[in-house]
């Protein structure tokens, strides 16, 4: 009898609202509260608009310093406003769009008010500030879908890119300038051997700031490189801008109690097989290729480099102690050597990593394969 009682008053205790925790996992929220959501959309919103006003004043003061470093500064806090913008679209898509639209709404009547008008320049820096919203979301829906974590960093650069290809299609027009290649390549030239000059009289200087005598650099063949390498650069910061965003997501989805809605496909980072052979070709192939196709080895030389960053950080992420296991197992005296060529050669180090997320991911499909045919 006593022991009925307690049960009969152990569900009645469950039914007026006392739960009974013990041995039950507690309950994760599946939102953010309000408190949360004021706190995350006012602050990205002000941050933004800080960004928006540091970009506008750059672009206004016509010096190449100030707009590099605003430049910087900015997408290095539009990626962190990125992540917040994809746990807004989380939590309710319609939140997402607030901050950008309010610090475009906002940075648009200052500088109104401050100089009476608005130009074409201001009215598209103040536009760029939607680019957290465009990658966040497309981060965010791409990841609750369960796809890979490199594969949502790829959809939130190409999404950058779209981005940024209408933006340059727009400023083109509120500028008035026909959108010519020729002329795009012309600007490119110009700007080239205007470097290569700059650098060839400048060579005091720059022997002073780096310490050693470069008066014998040939400093065509390395602006050469730096430009063949463009196209390359500039999908690395897509892909790094799209990189900070995920990570902020990450991030603030642990604070705030809501990993839990991020579908994984994967617990960590890691590439496909079809990405690790084209890196593993993209290597080997130039070294084939005659120098009197020199634009071949350039293209292959660049989608080298665009893959070089995700499989050197597969690489590194094999180090990490994981409940599915390492992809690559090594011994401490490897980790130490490694560790050694980080602070002395990076270069070698970066390729090296590389390397064993090549190897690793390779590995895996054919553990994979092997798996699937014995059984």
């Amino acid at each position: 009898m006593n022991s009925d009682n307690f049960n009969n008053n152990l569900n009645q205790n469950d039914d007026s609202g006392i739960k009974n925790t013990h041995g039950n996992k507690p309950e994760l929220p599946q939102n953010l509260s309000r408190k949360q959501r004021v706190l995350f959309v006012s602050g990205a919103a002000i941050f933004m608009l800080v960004c928006s006003i540091i970009n506008i004043s750059g672009i206004l003061s016509g010096t190449s310093d100030a707009l590099i470093r605003s430049g910087s500064t900015s997408m290095l806090i539009y990626a962190i406003v990125g992540g917040v913008c994809a746990l807004l679209t989380l939590d309710c898509p319609k939140l997402a769009a607030i901050p950008p639209l309010l610090s475009l709404v906002a940075s648009l009547v200052i500088f109104f008010v401050r100089d009476g008008e608005l130009s074409a320049e201001v009215v598209l820096v103040a536009v760029s500030s939607l680019s957290p919203a465009v990658c966040g979301v497309i981060i965010a829906v791409s990841m609750k879908k369960g796809a890979r974590r490199s594969g949502a960093i790829l959809a939130g650069a190409v999404a950058l890119a779209l981005f940024g290809a209408v933006m340059f299609c727009v400023g083109s027009l509120l500028l008035g300038q026909s959108i010519d290649v020729g002329q795009i390549l012309d600007a490119v030239e110009n700007t080239r051997q205007e470097l290569i000059n700059y650098l060839a009289q400048s060579t005091t200087e720059l022997s002073e700031m780096l310490g050693s005598d470069v008066s014998g650099l040939d400093f065509e063949s390395v602006v050469n490189s730096v430009f063949n390498m463009l196209p390359a650069l500039v999908v690395l910061t897509f892909a790094l801008y799209s990189f900070v965003a995920q990570l902020s997501l990450i991030v603030l989805c642990r604070m705030c109690g809501l990993y839990h809605r991020l579908e994984k496909k994967d617990t960590g980072f890691s590439v496909t097989v079809p990405t690790a052979i084209i890196y593993a070709a993209t290597a080997l192939i130039p070294i084939f290729i005659p120098s009197e196709y020199g634009v071949v080895g350039t293209v292959f030389e660049n989608l080298n480099m665009i893959l070089l960053p995700s499989l050197a950080f597969t690489g590194l992420m094999s180090f990490l102690p994981r409940r599915d296991g390492n992809v690559v197992r090594i011994g401490c005296f490897p980790l130490v050597i490694l560790v050694i060529l980080l602070i002395t050669i990076p270069s070698i180090a970066v390729l090296l990593l590389a390397v064993m997320g090549t190897v690793g991911t390779l590995r895996a499909a054919y553990r994979e394969i092997k798996n699937n045919k014995s059984n």
